[in-house]
């Protein structure tokens, strides 16, 4: 085999029109303009499907950043619609001189150490959807409780919470879906 500048000349120009092919460097698509015929030299084929599938990724995370943000907003509509018979959660803020049980969260004590303010979770269950949306409540003692329903404190049970404090959830009369 031949060593000489032949060789690696012939080798050289065989890398640079290889590169041309395969890559988007404008020094590599000079020379693939150079050697293409009249129908191919509108464009590098590789850059343009690299062009496409970059354009089409980012159009697919749009799209579905549009529906996450439309399907969102329509499912807190339906979060915040309750019915009767919905177990609910509502956040009650508390003051006492004992120091607060083990369901108490945010435990702050006063300034002179005599009381303790704390948040509790009570576990209620509605009864009734008033017309004008508000909400009342029941308590598992039997007390009722008118609610708004855009109030801060108030939310649906989540399953988990149904599961662990199913017996704290007062009980309806029958032919509601939740016993």
């Amino acid at each position: 085999m031949e060593s000489g500048p032949t060789f690696h000349a012939g080798r050289e120009r065989f890398n640079r029109q290889w590169r041309a092919r395969k890559s988007c460097h404008p020094e590599d698509r000079d020379l693939r303009r150079m050697r293409a015929p009249a129908s191919r030299a509108s464009g590098h084929e590789a850059c343009s499907r690299e062009s496409m599938s970059v354009g089409s990724f980012i159009l697919l995370i749009g799209v579905s950043l549009l529906v996450t943000v439309l399907l969102s907003r329509r499912w807190h509509f339906l979060r915040r619609r309750l019915q009767p018979g919905v177990p609910i959660v509502y956040r009650m803020a508390e003051t006492s001189s004992w120091p607060p049980g083990p369901e108490a969260r945010d435990i702050r004590p006063a300034e002179r150490g005599d009381l303790y303010y704390f948040l509790i979770e009570k576990y209620w269950r509605v009864e009734q959807v008033l017309e004008d949306g508000r909400i009342v409540a029941v308590t598992p003692l039997m007390e009722h409780h008118l609610l708004r329903p855009d109030d801060p404190n108030l939310r649906r049970a989540s399953l988990l919470e149904r599961l662990r404090h199913g017996a704290r959830f007062p009980r309806l009369a029958s032919g509601f879906p939740w016993p």
